[in-house]
């Protein structure tokens, strides 16, 4: 980093920085017959396309494609549907990066 300024010099700094693999989230509980909202950022300084899957069918995503402009936020919203409670994750994934978002789902009666 630098900065400058007319009759004040230059002050040079180094700059350091740490990023980590996006975290899972969650659970997030969903009663039976509803829906949840679920909210995505994308990270990325341009834009970018994510695809949007479920591991678990009772789970039912309305987008399988979100493409997103830079820092944009958009709802995923995921419905459950099941005679029993189960378990299940959202898995949000982009060609940029090779470890996917994960939301762990509970499905509730």
């Amino acid at each position: 980093l630098v900065v400058a300024g007319p009759g004040g010099g230059e002050y040079r700094a180094l700059l350091t920085g740490y990023a980590q693999s996006p975290q899972p989230q969650g659970p997030f509980p969903i009663q039976n017959g509803k829906s949840a909202e679920i909210r995505f950022r994308n990270p990325f300084t341009e834009a970018a396309t994510f695809l949007v899957q479920v591991d678990n069918a009772a789970f039912e995503p309305t987008k399988r494609v979100l493409s997103l402009e830079r820092q944009a936020v958009e709802s995923v919203i995921v419905a459950f549907k099941s005679a029993k409670p189960v378990g299940g994750r959202l898995i949000v994934s982009c060609d940029k990066v090779s470890t996917p978002w994960i939301f762990f789902l509970k499905g509730e009666i």
